[in-house]
């Protein structure tokens, strides 16, 4: 019953927090999975109390102890601009990297700063070609990949991406 209600796009935000919830990881995992699909051009502006409901959910997903549900959680936020700042950057700095990977190559809430900490601020398997992927790699972000990259034998495809690609344009710092 409670999965079939998540079929319908249309239930209200607090029923989304309750299945946020939720005991099932499935159930949990597509509220995330809503948080994601493109609200119409045509579509009211959220209120200040559905925006606060829309942010205690991405909070409670990118808490959860199930890496399913974060990755939902991450996929679906991995390219909005109005996704909350904190949630993008816990989720970017995820230890698994099926969580980080989709924020790393592609919010464009990470600037170069958050990207040069999180790669200088230990290993994870993956980060390094995740960032090597994002459309926008800056310069200094490039150099940081390459020489973290020679220093991690596991990351060696990241220098190979870096080298045939070589910065592509330039995000702007944060």
């Amino acid at each position: 019953m409670r999965l079939a209600g998540r079929r319908q796009s249309h239930a209200p935000r607090e029923a989304d927090l309750l299945l946020a919830r939720d005991a099932e990881d499935l159930i949990r995992a597509r509220v995330g999975e809503k948080l994601g699909q493109a609200r119409p051009a045509s579509a009211p502006v959220l209120s200040a109390k559905k925006q606060a409901i829309t942010t205690e959910i991405s909070e409670t997903l990118a808490e959860d102890s199930a890496a399913p549900v974060r990755e939902a959680i991450a996929l679906a936020l991995r390219r909005s601009i109005d996704a909350p700042a904190h949630v993008v950057q816990q989720l970017a700095r995820d230890i698994e990297i099926r969580v980080a990977g989709p924020i790393l190559q592609n919010s464009p809430l990470l600037g170069d700063n958050d990207l040069a900490e999180i790669m200088n601020s230990g290993p994870i398997k993956g980060v390094l070609n995740a960032i090597a992927k994002r459309r926008n790699v800056s310069q200094g972000v490039s150099e940081i990949l390459v020489n973290r990259a020679i220093a991690s034998p596991d990351e060696t495809s990241a220098v190979a991406t870096c080298w045939r690609t070589g910065p592509r344009g330039s995000a702007p710092a944060r």
